[in-house]
């Protein structure tokens, strides 16, 4: 009964993803599509509405950044570990944890950029993967394996999961934005403040939401944007109904034999 509930439980988060992209991909099919200089020189046509602006990667104010996985540089990274249970059959949620600098959209000359603001709701899109299973030969420590250790030391947020001896392997995903990438990124352009600066968010102020960002050709975004949300929403669905309707099944039939 407890892996039906975590099955069907998963599939609802999946389910919940989907509709975070899919709210992304309309905001992205009705902004205007500008180059950094262009919209820093004449601003967008429909100020307050979202805009997707088309430049490379670089790093912001802390710098280049590491993947904490990977090591590889990066200008933004998430990562999800996710322990494998009898050879992963029984099924654990992943726990993620993302990097919150900001960094920058530049044109190609690099003289002209825009602040991208990340907030606690982070981003949707197409970005670089690096994926990492390790096993925990002879039941040590996890600290003990190298990547382990070095999320354990970066992530906070998975040091008590990525701690003791609780399955013999764990799954790793990296996922990284990379300095001199193309990229598309979609959001609320605005003015800091206090610096003046350009600033791209993922939502206003009074409903801030995920900025949307894609990496590579232009003309892939949105085929690629599509297949993963419905990739999401038949996995979410299939799990949900795999896991709640067996858990219903059980005493629907029990009563009937009764």
């Amino acid at each position: 009964m407890f892996v039906l509930i975590i099955v069907g439980l998963l599939g609802l988060v999946l389910l919940l993803r989907a509709a975070g992209l899919d709210a992304a991909i309309e905001r992205r099919e009705e902004s205007e599509v500008l180059g950094v200089a262009e919209a820093l020189a004449g601003g967008p046509a429909r100020p307050g509405a979202p805009v997707t602006l088309r430049g490379r990667l670089a790093p912001g104010p802390a710098g280049v950044l590491e993947g904490p996985a990977s090591q590889e540089a990066c200008v933004w990274w998430q990562v999800a570990a996710r322990l494998l249970r009898n050879g992963g059959g029984v099924p654990d949620f992943p726990e993620r944890t993302a990097s919150e600098e900001s960094f920058r959209l530049t044109d190609d000359a690099g003289e002209a950029s825009v602040l991208v603001a990340l907030g606690t709701e982070g981003l949707h899109g197409t970005v670089t993967a690096w994926y990492c299973e390790e096993k925990q030969y002879g039941f040590s420590d996890y600290p003990d394996i190298p990547v382990a250790r070095r999320v354990r030391a970066r992530c906070p947020a998975l040091a008590e999961l990525l701690t003791g001896r609780q399955a013999p392997a764990i799954e790793f995903a990296e996922y990284r934005l990379e300095p001199g990438d193309r990229a598309d990124v979609t959001g609320f352009l605005s003015t800091d403040a206090e610096t003046g600066e350009p600033v791209l968010r993922g939502g206003t102020a009074n409903a801030p939401d995920a900025l949307l960002v894609t990496v590579g050709d232009p003309a892939g975004h949105s085929r690629r944007l599509r297949r993963r949300r419905l990739t999401l929403a038949a996995s979410g669905t299939s799990l949900a109904l795999f896991g709640f309707g067996l858990l219903l099944l059980g005493p629907l039939g029990a009563a009937m034999g009764g």
